[in-house]
């Protein structure tokens, strides 16, 4: 941008062209998360309430996967005894199943001991071959961030969108 202030010093433009702009970093939102404490409210709270979103809430935090790659997760990417799920593909709200990822490359996502019971006691109820059911509507017309956005807020915490739970999972690491 100095080239462009000495032409405007010089008098051969009239006004700087990039004046409104913001520096990129400036512009970029801060990620808004949830605490560590706001996120085990969502979770107890969506529980105690018998949410349909609890589990996915659960395994979003947990692991951190996006809401794509959690709708395209089948039971035989859960590998139990060595706690890992194998991210393989994702589940795009119009597109359907979409085997390739965001990251162009598969990768292993460890799930966290403290959802493994929760975990094994979804997959003895599951009758189907995908982990979360996404037949529910809300899933399905990708409502996500408004269902998450209003229970946040019914129960009194932070309103975040489902992505930042992305967000919650990886400050909180």
């Amino acid at each position: 941008t100095k080239s462009k202030c000495r032409a405007l010093e010089s008098g051969y433009i009239k006004s700087n062209p990039v004046a409104e702009m913001k520096n990129r970093k400036e512009a970029k939102k801060r990620k808004v998360a949830l605490t560590h404490a706001e996120a085990g409210i969502l979770l107890r709270e969506a529980k105690q309430r018998n949410h349909p979103y609890y589990f996915i809430w659960l395994m979003a935090l947990a692991t951190g996967m996006r809401r794509s790659e959690l709708a395209g997760l089948k039971w035989s990417d859960v590998d139990f005894k060595n706690r890992l799920i194998y991210v393989q593909r994702q589940n795009i709200a119009k597109e359907g199943i979409v085997e390739n990822l965001k990251t162009k490359e598969d990768r292993p996502v460890p799930i966290p001991q403290s959802i493994m019971n929760e975990l094994t006691e979804e997959r003895m109820r599951s009758s189907g071959e995908f982990v979360i059911d996404v037949e529910c509507k809300s899933w399905r017309s990708g409502e996500q961030s408004r269902v998450t956005r209003e229970f946040c807020r019914k129960i009194g915490i932070k309103e975040i969108t489902f992505h930042q739970l992305r967000a919650t999972f990886i400050t909180n690491a």
